[in-house]
């Protein structure tokens, strides 16, 4: 097992590229496919398919898991569905109660959903079964 500082680098290095990785997987099925499908469909589809990749190179690159493949997916959609939840609920709150520039409010919930990924990824999707 390597290092927590060696694990979040390579949490920032996999981040990029899945933050590429998505970027382009976005504009490429919304350039094929926006004829024929709502941008919303496509969007959520890439967000799907980005999730995915994600979930697996944090497992592969960054947590090194031995768990089921399966396992580690369920569990990894688990946790970035329950990060989108809170970081959208927050950034509402502090647009909306806190009269705060949206500019703060993305940077507030951008940092906290790095850090909420790495504990819970760290913590509950890759855990060592049982």
């Amino acid at each position: 097992m390597h290092s927590p500082s060696f694990q979040i680098k390579m949490f920032a290095v996999v981040g990029v590229v899945n933050t590429c990785f998505g970027y382009l997987l976005g504009v490429t099925l919304f350039m094929a496919f926006r004829k024929y499908i709502d941008a919303f469909f496509i969007s959520f589809t890439a967000s799907f398919l980005s999730i995915g990749f994600s979930t697996l190179m944090h497992r592969r690159y960054v947590f090194k898991s031995n768990n089921s493949i399966i396992s580690d997916l369920r569990r990894g959609y688990l946790v970035y569905t329950s990060i989108i939840c809170i970081t959208a609920a927050l950034f509402k709150a502090i647009i909306d109660y806190l009269n705060v520039s949206v500019f703060f409010a993305q940077m507030v919930v951008l940092v906290l959903s790095w850090g909420l990924s790495f504990y819970f990824l760290k913590n509950y999707a890759f855990r060592v079964e049982e």
